[in-house]
């Protein structure tokens, strides 16, 4: 059977994680380099907040499961805690960043955002900068907010992130020194807006 021979074929799933190292998507990985190159040093899900203990529920408690067509017995169980992880979170500056490019409207991340922004209100801290970029256009955008508001003094200066619920293999940080000047590079929109407020 002929076979057209070209660079139309879809590079294999092992290829497309190798070309993204440490990073699960284009948009992150995109994320990281424009933080890179302005000089903004960040840790990558260097940090993970606890939004809500985990608890028993000594109750009757009986659920659906994917892997089976009856309900399944939980009574007396033991719940999990639900946790974040931000994408990035600035070192010298306060600063968090969330890539999300298509989010499905039953999918957890805006409950655990919401639960989130509540965490950061109540926790008596200097609130962060919050950026949730869904393409490399507001990517973009969100760099240069950051620059600005550095320039401005208007966003918080912190020592280091402190990684209480640091996670094995993770807060990679960018050794970079201090804020470039911003280059007012243009790059192409892409990413699907998924009509969410959150």
């Amino acid at each position: 059977m002929y076979r057209r021979k070209g660079s139309g074929t879809a590079p294999r799933a092992g290829a497309r994680k190798k070309n993204l190292g440490k990073y699960k998507s284009l948009l992150e990985k995109y994320c990281a380099e424009r933080l890179q190159q302005e000089n903004l040093e960040f840790a990558y899900e260097g940090k993970e907040y606890i939004l809500q203990e985990s608890f028993h529920y000594n109750g009757v408690y009986y659920k659906m499961t994917k892997g089976s067509k009856d309900l399944i017995k939980k009574s007396n169980s033991h719940v999990l805690p639900i946790k974040y992880t931000p994408d990035f979170v600035g070192i010298n500056y306060n600063f968090v960043i969330e890539t999300k490019g298509f989010i499905h409207e039953q999918h957890t991340f805006q409950l655990r955002w919401k639960m989130y922004l509540d965490y950061l209100c109540k926790s008596g801290e200097p609130l962060p900068a919050l950026f949730l970029p869904k393409n490399k256009q507001q990517v973009d955008e969100t760099i240069n907010i950051i620059l600005d508001l550095i320039a401005d003094g208007q966003i918080e200066t912190i020592g280091d992130v402190r990684h209480s619920h640091h996670k094995s293999g993770r807060g990679n940080h960018s050794s970079v020194r201090k804020p470039s000047q911003r280059k007012g590079r243009a790059f192409n929109d892409e990413g699907t807006d998924s009509g969410q407020d959150f």
